[in-house]
């Protein structure tokens, strides 16, 4: 309908006068004197410098290395205060068999699990030669993420690569037995990846180990609601938000926070363990591409 599409243009003040058809390069569009915001911070987003993320001014979450299992709960678990541990995945077999390149030789016909929901609604499987590939050629603002509750299932033997850490050998969720809900994942992605500022379900704590690549991420105690995220919490329904994805986060809100706002920070690096307290709200952004395992308890 040109004369309608002329004439909407004309009413928004955007010149109606377009190229011909003959005359538009295959895969290009051109609009003379057309502006969208929201394409161009989508557009922005995808393909700006992860340089920019990859250093932080100070570390604000406490850094331990092989931190005792005496200190770590005299000073973090009954405080309720997260803290990142380095040494203690040492001797796990997954520190030199979980990169991408290796578990794409050793599983790369196996199906993952990610956080893309199909048209009906469930989470969606990739074959992980495939994702690797759309890792690889993808420039997406928020790429797809490998989320795997049943890992040990698809891939038996990478249960064998790792054990829960010793730190967190009291779960009190055992006892729900076969009726306890997905507590561990396989959480593998690309840089610019992440996760957006939440909660643990049900309040759980959480631990979370790198295995390859860096992650960022931002903490707020249960108290703070991270600026920028509409929060309702209601008594019968619990918390209700709605958070951007970690990039459009740190774009649009972390740059305009005042100090006495900011998050507390860190970045992981391979081989680090972090400790993710109840009730706190985290986000976060892959800064390379990453493989993590992390566990509910």
């Amino acid at each position: 309908n040109g004369g309608g599409a002329a004439a909407a243009a004309a009413a928004s003040g955007v010149s109606s006068e377009l190229l011909p058809v003959s005359d538009i390069p295959a895969g290009r569009v051109r609009l003379r004197n057309f502006f969208s915001p929201r394409l161009y911070g989508e557009h922005y987003r995808a393909y700006v410098s992860m340089d920019h993320f990859r250093t932080i001014e100070r570390e604000t979450v406490p850094r331990r290395h092989r931190l005792s299992v005496d200190e770590f709960v005299r000073d973090f678990l009954i405080p309720n205060k997260p803290v990142v541990i380095s040494g203690a995945l040492d001797r796990w077999p997954a520190r030199k068999k979980w990169t991408v390149e290796q578990l794409l030789a050793q599983y790369g016909d196996t199906r993952f699990k990610t956080d893309e929901v199909d048209a009906d609604g469930r989470k969606f499987k990739m074959k992980f030669s495939d994702y690797v590939k759309y890792m690889r050629e993808s420039h997406d603002e928020d790429p797809i993420y490998v989320f795997d509750p049943c890992f040990d299932e698809r891939a038996p033997a990478m249960a064998r690569d790792y054990k829960v850490p010793t730190y967190f050998a009291e779960d009190l969720f055992t006892v729900l037995g076969d009726d306890r809900p997905d507590f561990m994942w396989l959480v593998l992605g690309p840089e610019r990846s992440g996760s957006p500022f939440h909660v643990d379900p049900y309040r759980t704590s959480a631990w979370n180990a790198v295995l390859e690549g860096r992650k960022r991420w931002a903490m707020y105690p249960p108290d703070v609601h991270p600026p920028g995220v509409p929060v309702h919490d209601d008594e019968e329904e619990g918390l209700e938000y709605d958070a951007p994805e970690p990039i459009k986060y740190y774009v649009e809100h972390f740059v305009n926070l005042p100090k006495d706002k900011m998050p507390m920070e860190c970045i992981m690096e391979p081989g680090d363990l972090i400790f993710v307290p109840s009730g706190w709200w985290h986000m976060v952004l892959n800064l390379d591409d990453t493989v993590a395992v992390t566990q509910n308890f």
